[in-house]
């Protein structure tokens, strides 16, 4: 093994050399299982008048990728002494989209999601926004279309 960068705190780049397939599986597995993550879980819908039903929406919610520089200061909901979902181990968000009457399509996309009101933007849980090369901020991530009506 060759490290390639110095690691910080967070990071650490790394080349893996003369190794079988499997060796190198199982590390990135263990890496993977040993980096702290956060998810959608939980989505209650309003309303939805959408074509998608309700489950394939939270699904599609739940793939999102989010980014926070304070993931370690979260407990897991199994691990937080409360009784319902609070600061310590949830963030509250609002998806509310609607097509203009003047466009035929719409796309709702991970822009569209916003911390409830209430909610701290201290914690800086929020969807990944991806920066191209040259400092440009690319699509968001489209999660679904609506149409007219």
């Amino acid at each position: 093994m060759n490290i390639l960068e110095p690691s910080s705190q967070y990071s650490l780049k790394f080349e893996l050399r003369n190794t079988e397939l499997s060796i190198a599986n199982a590390l990135r597995r263990i890496i993977i299982s040993e980096v702290p993550t956060m998810a959608i879980e939980m989505v209650q819908v309003a309303e939805n008048t959408s074509c998608l039903n309700d489950e394939f929406i939270a699904h599609r919610l739940g793939l999102l990728p989010l980014r926070s520089d304070n993931v370690d200061s979260f407990e897991s909901h199994g691990q937080c002494t409360c009784t319902e979902f609070c600061e310590r181990c949830s963030v509250h968000y609002r998806l509310y989209k609607k097509c203009p009457p003047d466009l035929d399509t719409c796309e709702v996309t991970s822009n569209d999601i916003k911390l409830e009101s209430g909610q701290s933007d201290e914690n800086g849980v929020m969807p990944v926004r991806y920066i191209d090369d040259k400092g440009d901020e690319e699509d968001p991530v489209l999660i679904m279309k609506l149409s007219k009506n």
